[in-house]
């Protein structure tokens, strides 16, 4: 397959994906659709990214601060994301291998943020 046809696919895919992404933020904007997280309704806890709707919908109404207070994580996890979103494409398109780095980083994240989620359960954050 060629370097074409994979920046097409990306392209495309990242179309279908700000599409959505604008349908959802007018939804939620609008009071339209309520986002409910399962892990919560399922097990009662907070799972790592509980408040990131909210402290987006703060953040799209231009205070900066505001996600903090639903998730003090939320910064690091929408830069996590970007990188992400932005790293996956890179080598899908160029046809490089995931970089070793980048794997320890994504596990180190993550491993970051599932602490974060259970620690913010236990001094109720």
């Amino acid at each position: 397959m060629g370097k074409a046809v994979r920046i097409k696919r990306v392209v495309l895919l990242y179309l279908v994906l700000i599409v959505l992404g604008i349908a959802a933020g007018y939804l939620l904007l609008n009071g339209k659709l309520g986002l409910r997280c399962l892990f919560r309704d399922l097990t009662g806890f907070k799972c790592p990214g509980c408040g990131n709707t909210n402290g987006m919908l703060a953040l799209l109404n231009g205070d900066f601060l505001a996600p903090v207070k639903f998730n003090l994580m939320f910064y690091p996890e929408v830069f996590t994301l970007l990188y992400i979103l932005i790293y996956l494409p890179y080598i899908y398109i160029t046809g490089k291998n995931f970089s070793k780095y980048a794997a320890a980083a994504l596990v180190t994240l993550a491993a970051v943020f599932i602490t974060w989620g259970i620690i913010r359960n236990f001094i109720n954050l």
